[in-house]
């Protein structure tokens, strides 16, 4: 559940940060690259969610070097759907109580052991 959190802020931070981008709040050309990573910490940025999660060093390059051509409507588009994904994953596994979550991993588990053995066997 913690991944999937950190995977939603993270892009709704690259979301954000497009359209910022677009309608010009955020112009990072002709900047100093901490200047830049300043002014984004404090319209409320964080660093790279994901690796913080993975226990990474974590920054903002995962939005300071978007290429250019992401810097699209197109990809507000794509980030949109990507985020309404995430979040249902995510309203998904919050409704599961940790007991059903843990019989279908056993289920899962179940199903691997006994391909493994059915494959080790011949």
């Amino acid at each position: 559940m913690r991944m999937l959190d950190s995977q939603r802020r993270r892009t709704e931070h690259q979301l954000r940060f497009v359209e910022l981008v677009i309608c010009g709040d955020i112009r990072p050309h002709g900047q100093y690259l901490h200047e830049l990573q300043n002014q984004m910490r404090a319209m409320g940025f964080e660093d790279d969610p994901v690796k913080k999660w993975k226990g990474e060093e974590a920054d903002l390059s995962y939005l300071t070097n978007m290429p250019v051509s992401r810097l699209t409507v197109n990809e507000v588009h794509e980030l949109r759907i990507q985020l309404d994904s995430i979040c249902k994953k995510l309203e998904r596994v919050a409704e599961v109580s940790w007991q059903d979550a843990w019989l279908a991993d056993l289920q899962v588990l179940e199903k691997e052991v006994k391909n493994s053995l059915r494959y080790g066997a011949k």
